[in-house]
């Protein structure tokens, strides 16, 4: 992650779920709060903005980052 912002609020999700995968964000429960991604990198890959990532790497709500 290059790029993100913390944010307090939303609570009672497990840490590493999707909360809001949408075209231009990237939302992430943490143990406390949630992360806003806003750029990212796989290992590897190039650096993309969460809207970039999500086009080729689909990403539903609730479902766990890994």
């Amino acid at each position: 992650i290059h790029h993100a912002e913390s944010l307090s609020g939303r609570k009672g999700s497990t840490a590493g779920s999707i909360l809001v995968a949408g075209s231009e964000v990237l939302e992430v429960a943490c143990g406390q709060g949630t992360l806003l991604i806003k750029e990212l990198q796989l290992e590897g890959g190039k650096r993309l903005t969460s809207s970039d990532f999500l086009k080729g790497h689909p990403m539903t709500t609730g479902e766990r980052m890994k």
